[in-house]
């Protein structure tokens, strides 16, 4: 897999990868990893919820976000430091 230095992919193989790690969640939105530098990437996944039963109105969040490594075959990512909150799979 070429990387392509500070790139940004929704729902790609970096997403694929993490996926796979953590789980899909029940309410995924979209997937969207960052290329920082070299094979690092941050990594946010985003949940809809709802914001008011009443109305219907659904809004999108962050549930989980990560910063990993891609190893240089780009087939394994090893996530460095993560933030889960409220991830609901």
């Amino acid at each position: 897999m070429i990387i392509n230095p500070k790139s940004t992919e929704v729902d790609g193989p970096v997403c694929n990868l993490l996926i796979k790690e953590i789980g899909r969640p029940k309410n995924l939105v979209m997937c969207k990893a960052m290329n920082v530098y070299d094979n690092r990437w941050r990594i946010n996944v985003y949940t809809r919820y709802m914001v008011d039963s009443e109305t219907g109105l659904e809004g999108n969040q962050i549930s989980y976000s990560c910063f990993a490594k891609l190893n240089s075959k780009g087939d394994k990512l090893e996530i460095v430091n993560h933030r889960p909150s409220g991830l609901c799979l």
